[in-house]
This record gives structure tokens, sequence and C-alpha cells, in this order.
């Protein structure tokens, strides 16, 4: 419970995102129009990322969002393949010893997860409630295995705990 809400991961940082306005950079609003708001967001979330020690999902989430926004910013289009490649060659380059770990192995399949989820779904009922339910049950099915049978770090008790107790 406590513990997931308190413990530094993409999803937080994807929050800072939202709250500083880059949420619309996936369907390509205001950022067009706001170089030097987009600009103090990016330092922004570069600095959290920093803050929180550079942990393989924060680095993920920031550097997929510059990708996006600068992607929005060009004109073009940003594919999963370059949102995922990009990251995980620059926590390559950092971290080696990362790649092998369970986070970065984790939120790596939950984003192809989410990718699964995402289709051409226009209504209101799909986009507010068929999506996020899609998007939940692919993100889990992609990382179930890894988080209940992956590598000795994960914790088995607390895993079992999370999908009991919460």
């Amino acid at each position: 419970g406590l513990s997931h809400l308190l413990a530094v991961s993409g999803a937080h940082a994807a929050m800072l995102g939202l709250l500083l306005g880059l949420g619309g950079a996936g369907r390509g609003r205001r950022l067009a129009t706001r170089r030097h708001h987009l600009a103090i967001a990016l330092l922004l979330l570069f600095a959290y990322a920093g803050i929180t020690g550079g942990e393989p999902p924060v680095i993920r989430a920031v550097v997929m969002y510059a990708l996006a926004a600068l992607a929005v910013q060009t004109g073009r289009r940003l594919g999963l393949l370059a949102g995922l490649l990009v990251p995980a060659l620059l926590t390559a380059s950092t971290e080696p010893a990362a790649l092998a770990g369970p986070s970065f192995l984790l939120s790596y399949a939950a984003v192809c997860g989410l990718a699964l989820a995402h289709g051409p779904r226009r209504s209101a009922l799909a986009r507010w409630l068929l999506l996020p339910l899609s998007a939940s049950f692919w993100a889990t099915c992609t990382t179930a295995r890894g988080s209940l049978y992956g590598p000795k770090e994960v914790n088995q008790p607390s895993v079992t705990s999370i999908v009991f107790f919460e």
C-alpha cells in the first residue's frame, strides 16, 4: 500500500509530467506553441530524475516524455521502439548491471503491455473506460510472470501480499 505510493517510479515521473503540462504531448496540443514552457518542464523532469537517483523506470519515463515532446515540437511521430530503445541505451551506457535487474525488466514489460492496450478507440466511453481497463489488463499480463517467478531479487512474500492485501 503505502510503500508503493512512496516508492520512486516511472509513474511518479509521468504524474509530474502531467502536472507540468506535458499531458497534451501525445495529442499535439499546447506544446507546439510554448517552447519556453516545454524547456522548463523538461528541465524539471530531468531534475526529478537526478534527485531520485536515476532509477531505470524514472529514466525511461523522463526520456520517453522528452522524446515525445520533441517529436511534437518537430512535427514527427515517436514510435514505441524508438521510445523504448533510447532510454534502454542510456541505461546501458550509465548502469549496465541494471539491464538484468527486476526493476528494469518489469518496467519495460509494463510499457510493452500498455502499448498492447493502445488501439483505434475514438468514443468517449472507450477512451475513459475501456482503455484504462485494457491497459491495466495488458500491463498485468506482461509483468505477472516476472513478478512472481522472475529474478531472485523479487521478493515472493511482498508480491503475494500486494496481490491479496491491496
